[in-house]
């Protein structure tokens, strides 16, 4: 799981355009600086993060069917302070949590979060989504399920299948970017999802602030990057 770690820490566009940078600086010093300049600039702008994310769009449903709702996990924040050192869900999980309480709510059917331990941790991400949906939501206990073996969206997509009958349908609630790989996995383990991507990348509400660099498009960028490389890798 380490190196698994260490190998996508180097696909991040600014660590590529750094391993660009230095394999061209021998030959052609000048211009490989500014390819690397003019790369990174353009991977800040507010246009290139909406034309990316555009690329891995999949459209959110107009009405859900009653059936289980099964929330993936983003990620965790570790030893927070204001948690006296626990840990808790990542700000990504909790807007996928948040409009699956929602669900949860309107449908009054199972909510399955899912996600395991990476690093094996106290908690797994499941019993932390858990915890976020009683005490954050006012969610029953009694209507959450928990799969906190996967480590991955395959191991996520393996896992739930298992939970339900073959064939089962279920609403996959994930980030808007991650949907696309999500899907994919969950329909070759058999699964019908109706997918629900959360929190869509719109720019910023004026469009002349579409061709400045923000911080917040870099980080959209950097994500969406990640996805393609994931997809390419698992042949989607």
């Amino acid at each position: 799981m380490l190196m698994h770690l260490l190998l996508k820490s180097l696909l991040v566009p600014e660590a590529g355009i750094a391993l660009l940078w230095l394999l061209l600086r021998r030959w052609w010093p000048q211009a490989a600086g500014q390819l690397a300049v003019s790369l990174l600039f353009i991977s800040c702008l507010p246009v290139t993060a909406w034309l990316m994310t555009q690329s891995l769009s999949i459209p959110v449903p107009k009405v859900y069917p009653a059936v289980p709702i099964v929330v993936l996990g983003g990620g965790r924040q570790p030893a927070l302070d204001e948690m006296a050192g626990e840990d808790g869900t990542s700000l990504d999980t909790l807007e996928r949590l948040r409009f699956a309480a929602l669900l949860e709510r309107t449908l009054q059917t199972p909510l399955i979060v899912s996600g395991g331990r990476v690093m094996q941790e106290k908690d797994s991400e499941a019993q932390l989504m858990r915890q976020s949906l009683i005490r954050d939501f006012r969610i029953s206990a009694a209507k959450i399920l928990l799969e906190g073996s996967s480590r991955n969206t395959w191991e996520n997509a393996q896992r739930v299948a298992a939970m339900l009958r073959p064939g089962s349908q279920i609403i996959l609630v994930t980030s808007a970017l991650h949907m696309r790989r999500a899907l994919a996995d969950f329909r070759r383990v058999g699964l019908q999802p109706v997918p629900v991507g959360v929190g869509a990348y719109h720019g910023p509400p004026w469009k002349s602030l579409w061709v400045f660099p923000s911080i917040g498009a870099s980080t959209v960028v950097s994500s969406a990057w990640m996805e393609w490389m994931g997809l390419l890798i698992q042949g989607h």
